[in-house]
């Protein structure tokens, strides 16, 4: 929804969504959701790291200061 609004939207590793690589997310998460649904089971999301913390304020900082 956020971008049909033209709005930028950030992951929680710091990275940006964007129309060229949603499709592909969207595709991921449904094969995963498949696979759940039929009995299996997928790996979980490993904890965050101290560098996924700084990527991501990295990218929310990038962002501000061009104003978007």
């Amino acid at each position: 929804m956020c971008l049909s609004k033209r709005a930028v939207v950030l992951n929680q590793d710091g990275k940006q969504y964007i129309e060229g690589n949603i499709l592909d997310l969207l595709r991921f998460r449904a094969v995963s959701a498949r696979i759940r649904r039929s009995g299996g089971r997928t790996k979980g999301m490993p904890k965050r790291t101290a560098q996924q913390d700084k990527d991501f304020e990295k990218a929310l900082i990038k962002l501000m200061e061009a104003g978007i």
